[in-house]
């Protein structure tokens, strides 16, 4: 159940190549990015139209998850956890033999899009917990945000892909450096709830649910759900 977020969602959903989503901890960027995955989803379903059509995948970049990986090479890491994603959402078929380099996965990738083998022609990848990732790109060369957006380049005239990075504020730190692939991303800022709107969205995500199964707050209470929003 989604509630709010109007403004970002109809931003995120207007990305034309790349974004930057980031903003504060707890503020919903990874409910927003399912939110779109969701939709991506409801939408294919409904067209029925086999190879065509944009399929969204979330994929969290969730370093704590192998941390061995990551610190070994966090490019890999990377490239690995997007493959891994492509896979089990079935835009692309797995490889017979191991990927062992970020150039391995990423051709592997090119190569099925390229020739046709891919899910739909377009595709979203909607990529979460990024922070440390892009820490390690901002302190190093080998980059994997080249990479990335080097493969959208590849596959352009047989599969739209773009892509959405979402993090921490210092994701901005990549979209003013004027080397980065982010330079030129759009940049799209979480905020907390602050309008009248977000509030009153905010309080039904407590109070609906909750409704639906029977539970209600009691005269006197009323202002307790705006007090597990705020939380």
């Amino acid at each position: 159940m989604f509630f709010g977020r109007k403004a970002e969602l109809k931003l995120l959903r207007g990305v034309k190549s790349a974004a930057v989503l980031y903003g504060g901890r707890r503020l919903g960027k990874s409910s927003l990015l399912d939110q779109i995955q969701n939709d991506s989803r409801q939408q294919l379903e409904m067209s029925g139209a086999h190879g065509q059509g944009e399929m969204a995948i979330y994929i969290p970049l969730e370093t704590r998850l192998d941390t061995a990986s990551f610190g070994e090479n966090h490019r890999l890491f990377a490239w690995r956890t997007i493959y891994n994603g492509l896979v089990k959402a079935k835009f692309i078929d797995g490889a017979k033999g191991d990927l062992n380099s970020p150039e391995a996965i990423r051709d592997w990738i090119s190569s099925e899009v390229v020739s046709g083998r891919a899910a739909t022609n377009a595709c979203y990848l909607l990529i979460d917990e990024a922070d440390e990732v892009m820490r390690e790109d901002l302190n190093g060369e080998a980059l994997f945000i080249t990479g990335l957006q080097a493969l959208c380049d590849q596959v352009r005239t047989h599969c739209q892909m773009r892509y959405v990075i979402a993090g921490l504020h210092n994701l901005t730190r990549m979209t003013t450096d004027g080397n980065s692939v982010l330079g030129k991303a759009e940049s799209i800022a979480l905020q907390p709830f602050s309008t009248n709107v977000d509030i009153l969205n905010g309080i039904e995500l407590i109070t609906r649910p909750l409704g639906a199964l029977g539970f209600y707050f009691p005269k006197g209470s009323e202002n307790l759900p705006l007090r597990i929003v705020l939380v």
